[in-house]
Protein backbone atom coordinates (compact mmCIF):
# COMPACT_ATOMS: atom_id res chain seq x y z
CA UNK A 1 0.00 0.00 0.00
CA UNK A 2 2.83 2.39 0.80
CA UNK A 3 4.23 2.10 -2.73
CA UNK A 4 0.81 2.57 -4.33
CA UNK A 5 0.08 5.55 -2.09
CA UNK A 6 3.03 7.38 -3.64
CA UNK A 7 1.02 7.54 -6.87
CA UNK A 8 -1.59 9.69 -5.11
CA UNK A 9 -0.56 13.28 -4.43
CA UNK A 10 -1.33 13.08 -0.70
CA UNK A 11 0.46 16.30 0.19
CA UNK A 12 -2.15 18.49 -1.50
CA UNK A 13 -4.99 16.79 0.45
CA UNK A 14 -6.23 17.52 3.95
CA UNK A 15 -5.73 14.73 6.49
CA UNK A 16 -9.30 13.38 6.38
CA UNK A 17 -9.12 13.35 2.56
CA UNK A 18 -5.85 11.42 2.75
CA UNK A 19 -7.47 8.83 5.00
CA UNK A 20 -10.38 8.48 2.58
CA UNK A 21 -8.07 8.10 -0.42
CA UNK A 22 -5.95 5.52 1.40
CA UNK A 23 -8.98 3.43 2.36
CA UNK A 24 -10.17 3.57 -1.26
CA UNK A 25 -6.68 2.57 -2.39
CA UNK A 26 -6.76 -0.45 -0.06
CA UNK A 27 -10.13 -1.45 -1.48
CA UNK A 28 -8.81 -1.17 -5.04
CA UNK A 29 -5.76 -3.26 -4.16
CA UNK A 30 -8.00 -5.88 -2.55
CA UNK A 31 -10.30 -5.95 -5.57
CA UNK A 32 -7.51 -7.72 -7.47
CA UNK A 33 -8.02 -10.77 -5.21
CA UNK A 34 -11.56 -10.23 -3.98
CA UNK A 35 -12.41 -13.93 -3.61
CA UNK A 36 -9.37 -14.54 -1.40
CA UNK A 37 -10.01 -11.37 0.62
CA UNK A 38 -13.64 -12.38 1.14
CA UNK A 39 -12.76 -15.87 2.39
CA UNK A 40 -10.03 -14.49 4.63
CA UNK A 41 -12.31 -11.81 6.05
CA UNK A 42 -15.06 -14.27 6.96
CA UNK A 43 -12.49 -16.67 8.43
CA UNK A 44 -11.19 -13.86 10.65
CA UNK A 45 -14.73 -13.18 11.87
CA UNK A 46 -14.84 -16.57 13.61
CA UNK A 47 -14.63 -16.22 17.42
CA UNK A 48 -11.42 -18.24 17.73
CA UNK A 49 -9.68 -15.77 15.39
CA UNK A 50 -10.53 -12.67 17.40
CA UNK A 51 -6.93 -11.95 18.45
CA UNK A 52 -5.45 -12.15 14.98
CA UNK A 53 -8.40 -10.25 13.48
CA UNK A 54 -7.88 -7.46 16.02
CA UNK A 55 -4.18 -7.30 15.19
CA UNK A 56 -4.87 -7.20 11.45
CA UNK A 57 -7.47 -4.47 11.88
CA UNK A 58 -5.13 -2.41 14.07
CA UNK A 59 -2.25 -2.81 11.59
CA UNK A 60 -4.47 -1.70 8.71
CA UNK A 61 -5.81 1.45 10.41
CA UNK A 62 -2.43 2.29 11.94
CA UNK A 63 -0.79 2.04 8.52
CA UNK A 64 -3.49 4.26 7.01
CA UNK A 65 -2.99 6.93 9.69
CA UNK A 66 0.81 6.67 9.41
CA UNK A 67 0.80 7.12 5.63
CA UNK A 68 -1.77 9.94 6.01
CA UNK A 69 0.78 11.77 8.15
CA UNK A 70 -0.77 11.47 11.60
CA UNK A 71 1.79 12.24 14.27
CA UNK A 72 -0.44 12.56 17.33
CA UNK A 73 0.88 11.03 20.54
CA UNK A 74 -1.91 11.86 22.97
CA UNK A 75 -5.40 10.43 23.42
CA UNK A 76 -6.18 11.39 19.80
CA UNK A 77 -3.78 8.67 18.63
CA UNK A 78 -6.12 6.03 20.06
CA UNK A 79 -9.43 7.73 19.32
CA UNK A 80 -8.53 8.27 15.65
CA UNK A 81 -7.61 4.64 15.24
CA UNK A 82 -10.69 3.40 17.09
CA UNK A 83 -13.01 5.51 14.94
CA UNK A 84 -11.28 4.47 11.72
CA UNK A 85 -11.34 0.82 12.84
CA UNK A 86 -15.12 0.92 13.21
CA UNK A 87 -15.56 2.59 9.82
CA UNK A 88 -13.01 0.35 8.11
CA UNK A 89 -14.53 -2.88 9.44
CA UNK A 90 -18.02 -1.74 8.36
CA UNK A 91 -16.76 -0.80 4.91
CA UNK A 92 -14.90 -4.10 4.55
CA UNK A 93 -17.97 -6.10 5.55
CA UNK A 94 -20.01 -4.20 2.99
CA UNK A 95 -17.31 -4.68 0.36
CA UNK A 96 -17.02 -8.46 0.72
CA UNK A 97 -20.82 -8.80 0.62
CA UNK A 98 -21.22 -6.51 -2.36
CA UNK A 99 -19.72 -6.50 -5.83
CA UNK A 100 -19.83 -2.76 -6.31
CA UNK A 101 -16.75 -0.77 -5.39
CA UNK A 102 -18.74 2.41 -6.07
CA UNK A 103 -21.40 1.50 -3.48
CA UNK A 104 -18.68 0.70 -0.97
CA UNK A 105 -17.02 4.07 -1.58
CA UNK A 106 -20.41 5.73 -1.17
CA UNK A 107 -20.79 4.01 2.23
CA UNK A 108 -17.29 5.14 3.19
CA UNK A 109 -18.16 8.73 2.30
CA UNK A 110 -21.34 8.60 4.40
CA UNK A 111 -19.49 7.20 7.41
CA UNK A 112 -16.66 9.73 7.16
CA UNK A 113 -19.19 12.55 6.84
CA UNK A 114 -21.02 11.29 9.93
CA UNK A 115 -17.79 11.12 11.93
CA UNK A 116 -16.74 14.60 10.82
CA UNK A 117 -19.61 15.97 12.92
CA UNK A 118 -18.02 14.74 16.17
CA UNK A 119 -15.81 17.83 16.76
CA UNK A 120 -18.81 20.12 16.27
CA UNK A 121 -20.85 18.15 18.81
CA UNK A 122 -17.88 18.10 21.17
CA UNK A 123 -17.57 21.90 20.94
CA UNK A 124 -21.29 22.35 21.59
CA UNK A 125 -21.11 20.09 24.63
CA UNK A 126 -18.13 22.09 25.86
CA UNK A 127 -20.11 25.31 25.51
CA UNK A 128 -23.09 23.80 27.33
CA UNK A 129 -20.98 22.53 30.24
CA UNK A 130 -19.24 25.90 30.48
CA UNK A 131 -22.62 27.66 30.64
CA UNK A 132 -23.95 25.24 33.25
CA UNK A 133 -20.88 25.71 35.44
CA UNK A 134 -21.26 29.49 35.18
CA UNK A 135 -24.92 29.19 36.23
CA UNK A 136 -23.92 27.10 39.27
CA UNK A 137 -21.28 29.66 40.24
CA UNK A 138 -23.85 32.44 39.94
CA UNK A 139 -26.39 30.53 42.05
CA UNK A 140 -23.72 29.77 44.63
CA UNK A 141 -22.88 33.49 44.92
CA UNK A 142 -26.55 34.53 45.25
CA UNK A 143 -27.27 32.39 48.32
CA UNK A 144 -29.29 34.18 50.97
CA UNK A 145 -27.22 35.82 53.68
CA UNK A 146 -27.84 34.49 57.20
CA UNK A 147 -28.80 37.15 59.73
Amino acid sequence: MTEDSKKINLIRLRVHERVKELVILRLKIMSREKELISKTYFHLLLPQNFKIASRCLYKAVDQIWFVAGDNSTDFNFYSKRAILASIYSMVMLHYVNNNSLDQTIELLNKQLKRVSKIPKIKNRLGDITKTISQIFKLVKNIRPVKQ
